[in-house]
């Protein structure tokens, strides 16, 4: 059997992009994660295997990788590179906070958020918590640790974030390099 060239992998990669509708799997160690993607132009939800900082439903992805068929799992998009942007529509943002992102948000009081705030919810959670105690359910004591420095969604993330798009970036076009 031939060896694959580098110039029949780089042909074979494809992008997939679409919002994480649940992790299935992820490693905080190694950061590995098995997710299940709506993904653009699919009719079911895509099992998709990669790497990644930290993870959640609601997340958007851009993945960069190959289609496999995995000899248990079936077929699955095998992401080299996995970036993930926060939510930006009212769904996502619901189903972002309800996983458990943000501590003393579940399901239930990430609906009424949402519901009361709109996308600008992350906006009113970290900026404007005078009026948080307007969601049923949230008060004066509620209200407060939701808005402390420990519970910011999105600052310790988002330089973890970069800081791993950085590395794959740098460890894959390394690689394509040497081959």
């Amino acid at each position: 059997m031939k060896p694959e060239r580098p110039s029949d992998a780089a042909a074979s990669r494809e992008t997939l992009v679409g919002s994480v509708e649940r992790v299935t799997f992820h490693n905080e160690e190694n950061g590995f994660a098995v997710l299940k993607v709506k993904a653009r132009g699919k009719r079911n939800l895509v099992p998709v295997v990669g790497r990644a900082a930290s993870i959640s439903a609601g997340e958007y992805i851009h993945a960069v990788g190959a289609w496999i068929t995995d000899r248990t799992h079936g077929l699955q998009f095998k992401a080299d590179f996995l970036k993930t942007t926060p939510p930006t529509t009212a769904k996502g943002i619901e189903k972002y906070l309800g996983s458990g992102m943000v501590r003393g948000i579940g399901p239930k009081l990430a609906a009424r958020n949402v519901a009361a705030f709109g996308v600008a919810t992350f906006e009113a959670i970290e900026t404007a918590s005078e009026r948080l105690p307007e969601v049923s359910g949230i008060g004066e004591f509620r209200a407060t640790p939701l808005n402390s420095p420990s519970q910011r969604i999105d600052s310790q993330r988002s330089l973890c974030n970069m800081r791993a798009v950085a590395v794959l970036f740098l460890v894959y076009h390394f690689y394509e390099i040497i081959q």
